[in-house]
């Protein structure tokens, strides 16, 4: 998300909504007073958003946004709310109760050593001073999902990467031309399939699979510490691995091609 992750993107926004905001008569001192930068920075600004037709320079130096212009703050808006639903809904709300697997039975009230294994936050009866730490707020046996809160700790874990697996195209011999079951790659964890031939190989190599939103499944797995392996057509790749490196998930590619 450019405007929160790129400082440049984040000054053009605010300027286009100060533009768009106390238009028709707004300058460049005035937007620079009201954002805290400098007549010049602003002014720099400006300059390439008339260029690029998302700002319409008036008389004496006013200025005023147009429907391209509009379009952006628009986008950049919906990113945004976008972002904060998720910070409120995913990430504060979990800040006073989240959902762990209770490894050992637990009580309401018992402290208990949290940490990340398989995707899943564990939870058991705390007995290591070192470890993250929370209070159990529901009973549960082992294997039964416990409400926990009262977080101590920073709980560490690595990130899941990602094996791109790339299968020639129907025009290149297809899943005739893919040998999965000679790779150097397990595919006993998640594996997605990308594309039809794809799907067709993973089929042949009697490997489990997922199809549908399978980029954004293992952009989520690595989120959670879990490796995935995506099995992609060789024409798919480039929207495959750009997905991936938007979310900074790491990935290695290898070719099945015979």
């Amino acid at each position: 998300m450019d405007v929160l992750t790129d400082r440049r993107e984040t000054t053009r926004f605010r300027i286009l909504v100060e533009v768009a905001e106390n238009q028709p008569a707004v300058s460049q001192t005035e937007i620079a007073d009201s954002i805290g930068l400098t007549p010049q920075a602003v002014s720099e600004h400006m300059s390439s958003l008339v260029d690029e037709g998302l700002v319409d320079k008036r008389r004496r130096g006013r200025y005023k946004i147009t429907k391209e212009g509009a379009d952006v703050v628009l986008s950049r808006a919906e990113s945004l709310e976008e972002y904060v639903e998720h910070v409120t809904e995913e990430v504060v709300g979990r800040v006073y109760v989240d959902t762990a697997v209770a490894e050992e039975a637990v009580e309401e009230g018992d402290e208990v050593e949290l940490r990340m294994r398989d995707g899943f936050l564990r939870a058991t009866p705390a007995d290591q001073p070192e470890r993250p730490k929370a209070r159990a707020v529901t009973d549960a046996d082992a294997g039964e999902d416990v409400g926990v809160a009262d977080f101590d700790g920073i709980i560490e874990f690595d990130r899941g990467t990602v094996t791109v697996v790339t299968v020639p195209s129907v025009e290149d011999g297809g899943s005739s031309e893919a040998d999965l079951e000679g790779l150097d790659i397990s595919f006993d964890g998640e594996v997605f399939a990308v594309g039809t031939e794809a799907a067709v190989a993973l089929e042949k190599a009697g490997v489990d699979y997922r199809r549908y939103a399978a980029t954004e499944a293992a952009v989520g797995a690595s989120r959670n510490g879990v490796s995935s392996t995506v099995v992609a057509v060789e024409g798919r790749l480039g929207t495959v691995t750009d997905e991936l490196s938007a979310e900074n998930v790491k990935y290695e590619v290898v070719s099945s091609q015979r």
